[in-house]
């Protein structure tokens, strides 16, 4: 009888986290699934990490504003449901972004009020041309 692959779910929020699991259980990989919501690049640093052995920094708030800004014109533009209803769904995926510098909350308290797709464009926009290491926050 052939050997089935074994896929190792659950806790998984870090290169670090894969790489226990595989250790600890030898499964044949791993399933990362909450963790993903507003930190989609966490596959490609589970994948370096696991065969480089070193890590990838985590994406700076820049990047971060430009895949939040991606997520949701690619959800706007491909919803069926209302725009009123999309923008909703859209604040709740959108603050797992992480957008705020720490301690800071102005961008968080801004996307939860966002009503329409101009707003929320005119919010992300900005921070996503912002580049690197921004000195002042919004």
């Amino acid at each position: 009888m052939p050997e089935v692959p074994v896929i190792g779910n659950g806790d998984v929020t870090s290169p670090a986290d894969a790489r226990r699991m595989l250790a600890e259980t030898g499964c044949a990989g791993v399933m990362i699934g909450r963790a993903a919501l507003g930190s989609p690049w966490i596959f490609r640093r589970v994948e370096h990490e696991l065969r480089t052995g070193g890590p990838l920094p985590e994406p700076d708030r820049s990047e971060r504003a430009t895949v939040a800004l991606h997520h949701a014109r690619r959800m706007l533009l491909t919803t069926r449901m209302p725009v009123r209803r999309a923008i909703r769904e859209l604040r709740g995926q959108l603050l797992h972004y992480a957008l705020d510098p720490s301690g800071q909350t102005g961008v968080r308290d801004a996307l939860v009020r966002v009503e329409t797709p101009e707003e929320l464009m005119a919010l992300l926009t900005p921070l996503a041309k912002e580049g690197p290491n921004p000195v002042a926050a919004p």
